[in-house]
């Protein structure tokens, strides 16, 4: 079976119990709000890895769901809250949680979503040691400040006139990179795989979701809309400051440095003027820079997941190619 199809079928599963999950949430405007983006669609990546590598050290799937949900819900409490900072009006091919329901259920739904995230984590006491869950909460909870950095990052860089490769690092590995680095060392904690096995997870998690944000942010750039579910080019009418931008910046003569600048963050730029600079930013070799760093860290992950037993390193490196070669 192909990668897509393991996380397809793993999806259509994990589904039914999220909302098995947040069903009970009270009043039925607030579960409705909490909802809505899960019940939209999404990858379910980070979920998968966690219980797919929880299952190579013998965990059976079902005992690893309330760590997936955990890790799911704060990824969803952190869209819906970056959606309302960023004034995004669609997400995974429909409108936002405060666009749907208005920016007070909106910051509701993701304080509930955030909340729920660790009672569904204590509920791994059924089937697992206390150590096993404190571990698993702490991890998940040092991730949660982590994911505010990064957006504090991502908010504060475009009012600035910083166009800077170490800020942009440090934004991705805190906003997007530890959540799946926090999925996949959950999962081998959950299988008490030894510290050593630990160690390489975690660095092969960091990397990989450093390229798939990477590539995410090409995506976000040059990828079909139809198949993203968000409106390309947003980054840049949000002032973004993307690998892709950061380079062009650099690489770009003061009257096309100007041109970008006149665009980047320009919320009243017009479809033209947007596709103007995508035109730019790959006639550049933008797009081929961001490739190819995106392609570096996923080799870099593979480097590690090496050391980890032979059927699992196999998992991670087809799984770790996917996330630099999907086209959503």
């Amino acid at each position: 079976m192909e990668i897509y199809d393991k996380i397809k079928v793993y999806a259509d599963f994990f589904n039914h119990e999220i909302i098995k999950f947040l069903s009970k949430i009270e009043p039925g405007i607030l579960r409705e709000a909490s909802l809505h983006l899960i019940k939209s669609g999404g990858k379910r990546l980070r979920p998968f890895i966690l219980s797919k590598i929880a299952e190579y050290y013998g965990v059976d799937i079902k005992d690893s769901i309330p760590a997936a949900i955990a890790v799911e819900l704060i990824h969803n409490f952190s869209l819906i809250h970056d959606d309302i900072m960023d004034n995004d009006q669609f997400r995974h091919g429909v409108k936002t949680v405060h666009v749907e329901y208005g920016i007070p259920y909106a910051i509701l739904a993701g304080d509930t979503l955030f909340s729920l995230a660790f009672n569904s984590l204590l509920n791994l006491r059924r089937k697992f040691p206390e150590r096993i869950v404190r571990k698993a909460v702490q991890e998940l909870a040092e991730t949660t400040y982590k994911l505010s950095v990064g957006q504090g990052y991502d908010m504060f860089l475009p009012s600035t006139n910083f166009f800077n490769y170490k800020l942009y690092y440090k934004t991705i590995i805190n906003k997007t990179a530890s959540l799946y680095e926090a999925s996949c060392v959950i999962g081998a904690v959950l299988g008490k795989a030894s510290s050593k096995d630990i160690k390489n997870i975690r660095m092969f998690a960091r990397n990989s979701g450093l390229a798939f944000q990477i590539y995410d942010d090409i995506l976000g750039v040059f990828g079909d809309e139809k198949l993203t579910g968000k409106p390309v080019g947003n980054d840049i009418r949000e002032g973004k400051r993307t690998l892709i931008v950061i380079y062009a910046i650099k690489k770009s003569n003061s009257q096309l440095k100007e041109k970008i600048l006149k665009v980047l963050g320009n919320k009243n730029a017009s479809e033209e003027e947007i596709r103007e600079v995508i035109d730019y930013l790959k006639k550049i070799n933008s797009y081929d820079y961001a490739l190819k760093k995106a392609i570096y860290y996923n080799e870099k992950a593979k480097k590690y997941a090496e050391k980890l037993p032979k059927d699992l390193a196999k998992f991670l490196f087809e799984f770790s190619d996917f996330l630099v070669k999907r086209r959503f």
